[in-house]
C-alpha cells in the first residue's frame, strides 16, 4: 500500500483584507487519492514516533559497566569496575586471591566489596588513572561465590560483580 507525499510548499491568496497570504501544503496520498487531514496527521505521526524509537532504544545498550548506573538513569559512565583476576565462572580455591580495577573515582575508601555477603578486607594500589584492589577470599567457602564490588559514590555509584566456583 504506497504512500505517496505531494509537497506545495507556497501558495498565495487572498484573505478577507485583500492581503496576499502565504500558505503551506502538505498532501498525503493514498493509491493515488488524498486522505483526509486527521488520518494523514495519524499516519505522519505514527511514522515519527516508530523512527524516534529505534534511536531511544539503542541509547541504553553496549555500555557494560554498571548495573546501578542504569538504574539510576544510566548517564553515569565515569565510574568503572573492570580487570577481574580470577574472571567470571573460573574454579579457584577458597582463600585464593582476587584483583579488579576501578577507574573514575578519588576515594578508594568508596569501594566496597562482599563475597557471599561477608565483607572483605582489601588493599589497593594508586595507579595513572585507576585503583587496583587484592583480596583474598574467605576459607570458609565451601562452594560457589559471588564477589560484588559497590563503589558508594554520591556522584556516580557503580556495582559489578564475578561469579568464582570453589574447588572441593
Amino acid at each position: 500500500m504506497p504512500l505517496e507525499l505531494d509537497f506545495s510548499f507556497t501558495q498565495e491568496k487572498p484573505n478577507s483584507n485583500r492581503k496576499l497570504y502565504t500558505e503551506q501544503l502538505i498532501i498525503i496520498k493514498l493509491k493515488g487519492k488524498p486522505l483526509k487531514k486527521s488520518i494523514a496527521i495519524s499516519i505522519l505521526s505514527s511514522a515519527l514516533f516508530l523512527l524516534s524509537t529505534g534511536a531511544n532504544a539503542a541509547g541504553g545498550h553496549g555500555g557494560g559497566g554498571s548495573s546501578v548506573a542504569h538504574k539510576t538513569g544510566g548517564g553515569c559512565k565515569s565510574t568503572v569496575i573492570n580487570h577481574f583476576v580470577p574472571k567470571h565462572l573460573s574454579k579457584v580455591d577458597a582463600g585464593s586471591e582476587f584483583t579488579f580495577w576501578v577507574k573514575g573515582i578519588k576515594d578508594p575508601s568508596e569501594v566496597e566489596v562482599t563475597a557471599k555477603k561477608m565483607p572483605v578486607e582489601m588493599s589497593f594500589e594508586e595507579k595513572s588513572n585507576f585503583f587496583s584492589f587484592k583480596g583474598t577470599l574467605p576459607k570458609s567457602l565451601k562452594s560457589a561465590v559471588r564477589i560484588k564490588v559497590k563503589v558508594n559514590s554520591k556522584k556516580c555509584p557503580a556495582e559489578k560483580g564475578v561469579l568464582l566456583i570453589i574447588n572441593k
